[in-house]
């Protein structure tokens, strides 16, 4: 009897609403934030970009390179911001931890040294540069943010008492991590900074201000907050950085207009031939 009752409760008991659908812009931020239900396929959208945009930018001033050499070469520049942070923290380096950036990585290299001629008229063609860019960017400030975030939580038992975060550390952190492996590998130095900054320095110098001041500091937070408290949620401050990267990038690569310096994705095409006067 006492099972009956309980068969009978269950099947009169009203079954819970399944809950609503994301807005569009929510779907669209968390799929940039590689989440939801769309955000893993974006995740290997945004990494196969952003190794094949390294990969383009090794072979292009290095025809002649070595096959192993241009793929050490790869590896370094697309993880090298990242793995600098990581030592610094005395954390493991990102494709140690991470069991697809390594292997992504050698794939696209790989395509690009073997089939160099259609992969680059491809990506030096409208579209295929806008979709790289968006690609290289998203994964770029997901790089920056991972870094600060890593120096944010490393050094938080360490800070003097000074400030109630640390700061240093996460905005060189995320510094590194959003400059595109700019000064890897190691014979380049300080030479990216010989002509000023270009897009990639000064754009991670912002984001990672902007990720410091919304998401870590107390006192600049809550101003913010109460700007805007849709910014309470630390998906939209992470969204606006990967949103004025992918904006900002995009643009550039499309009319060549770059304010915060050159961004290295921008085609250069050749001016066309005049005609030949008779």
């Amino acid at each position: 009897m006492a099972l009956a009752w309980s068969l009978l409760a269950c099947a009169v008991k009203p079954h819970e609403a399944p809950p609503p659908p994301p807005e569009p812009l929510e779907l669209v931020r968390d799929t940039f934030l590689f989440q939801g239900e769309y955000g893993w396929y974006f995740y290997w959208f945004a990494l196969i970009g952003f190794t094949l945009a390294n990969g383009k930018s090794i072979l292009g001033e290095k025809t002649e390179i070595n096959f192993f050499h241009g793929l050490a070469l790869q590896v370094m520049t697309a993880y090298g911001g990242s793995s600098i942070c990581a030592v610094i923290c005395g954390r493991p380096v990102a494709f140690f931890v991470n069991e697809s950036l390594a292997p992504v990585s050698i794939c696209t290299y790989c395509a690009l040294y073997y089939a160099r001629s259609p992969l680059t008229s491809f990506m030096n063609s409208v579209l295929g540069s806008i979709i790289i860019s968006i690609a290289y960017e998203t994964m770029r400030v997901h790089v920056l943010m991972n870094c600060a975030g890593l120096a944010a939580n490393t050094l938080t038992s360490f800070i003097s008492g000074a400030y109630p975060v640390p700061v240093a550390g996460p905005l060189v952190g995320g510094i590194l991590g959003g400059c595109g492996g700019a000064f890897l590998p190691a014979d380049k130095g300080l030479k990216p900074l010989e002509n000023g900054t270009n897009w990639r320095i000064a754009s991670a110098v912002l984001m990672s201000i902007w990720i410091q001041m919304s998401l870590r500091d107390p006192y600049s937070k809550e101003l913010i907050t109460q700007l805007a408290p849709v910014l309470a949620q630390q998906k939209w401050c992470q969204f606006c950085a990967i949103a004025f990267a992918v904006l900002c990038g995009t643009a550039s690569v499309i009319t060549g207009f770059a304010p915060l310096g050159p961004n290295p994705l921008i085609i250069k095409r050749a001016p066309q031939e005049k005609a030949k006067k008779a």
